[in-house]
């Protein structure tokens, strides 16, 4: 009978600690801005908006970003990485196993950057990379 009520509980806290990264977003804000005003804004080829926009963007993949006024252009790459989440549940696998589930999802991702902006040059397209995953 001591048995199982110790068994239960400790059951429980294993259950319910199963990484930090399963809570949160999937998505994470972005706000990309151009350096010229009324330019046209372009997240992973979609048209977003005009001159400043805030978007809400997967938080594990990379995307691309475009400004563009008539013949003008600018593009950068924001790739991702761990974040702090990310980085518990790591270090909470060495400690309890069911931490690692959290790894697996979107919520152990953030983003390189999350506030851009994109300078239009004139000429032919030019590319900044941003930090790769």
């Amino acid at each position: 009978m001591k048995c199982k009520l110790v068994l239960l509980p400790a059951i429980l806290i294993l259950l319910f600690q199963q990484g930090c990264s399963l809570f949160l977003p999937g998505t994470q804000l972005l706000t990309v801005t151009a350096s010229e005003p009324d330019a046209d804004l372009f997240i992973d080829g979609k048209h977003v908006g005009n001159d400043r926009v805030q978007v809400h963007v997967s938080r594990n993949s990379e995307h691309s970003l475009m400004a563009r006024k008539g013949e003008r252009t600018g593009r950068i790459v924001i790739g991702y990485g761990p974040s702090w989440t990310g980085w518990l549940d790591f270090i909470g696998a060495f400690a309890f196993i069911f931490p690692a589930l959290g790894l697996f999802a979107p919520g152990a991702c953030e983003l390189a950057e999350d506030d851009v902006t994109i300078d239009l040059w004139p000429g032919p397209l030019e590319q900044k990379e941003g930090v790769d995953k």
